[in-house]
């Protein structure tokens, strides 16, 4: 059963998911064709759990990335994930066996085990390792907020010593990705973007364009 009406039909064809490497190679093409510089930004999912089943996704994206010239932070390649434990191997061990250097972000949410970050010294460890802070949605913006009155947390009021950006918001299932030094999918940030940056002077939320 197709739980939403709007979306692509189920059942009138068959597609199979694309390897990360046919997705860097499609965009690599496109790039070329048009004469744009469109970058990525892809996401580690549940590390530990495919490690426990022996499988390295850092390791393997890492080097998936590198076989396609993404070797250096001055490039349009965020690497994203949710995992404390996954953003210290990513910075301490696996970029620097790989010989490579790429911008990290922390993903968080609202669960227990990122509570600690929200506070001057957890995001001073931070960032350490991650260049970049990407909170949930909820997390800046009440969920009881309208267009012509948004209530923002204070979180952006914390500062990270590495001055990182806040280059990712959610918004319900739209993301805001860097592209060609310009944010995709903008409907996600035009309701926010302007209230926030008026009240957030920290650099950890000023919005990326």
């Amino acid at each position: 059963m197709q739980g939403y009406a709007a979306r692509f039909p189920m059942n009138t064809s068959s597609f199979r998911i694309a390897t990360l490497a046919e997705e860097l190679e499609l965009i690599q093409g496109m790039n070329k064709s048009t004469g744009r510089d469109v970058g990525i930004y892809p996401e580690i999912k549940s590390p530990e759990f495919h490690l426990a089943e022996g499988k390295d996704l850092g390791r393997a994206v890492v080097a998936e990335l590198k076989a396609y010239g993404y070797t250096s932070k001055e490039q349009k390649v965020f690497l994203q994930t949710f995992s404390w434990e996954e953003v210290k191997r990513l910075r301490d061990e696996i970029l620097p066996e790989t010989g490579i250097d790429l911008k990290l972000v922390m993903l968080v949410g609202d669960d227990e085990e990122y509570q600690w970050m929200f506070n001057e010294s957890g995001m001073q460890e931070v960032g350490r390792y991650a260049d970049g802070f990407g909170p949930d949605k909820s997390l800046l913006i009440a969920p009881d907020s309208t267009p012509g009155n948004l209530r923002i947390s204070t979180l952006w009021r914390l500062r990270m010593p590495t001055a990182c950006r806040c280059i990712r918001i959610l918004s319900g299932q739209t993301r805001a990705r860097w592209l060609s030094g310009q944010v995709a999918s903008r409907t996600c940030l035009t309701r926010f973007s302007s209230r926030l940056e008026s009240m957030a002077p920290s650099p950890i939320f000023r919005i990326v364009r």
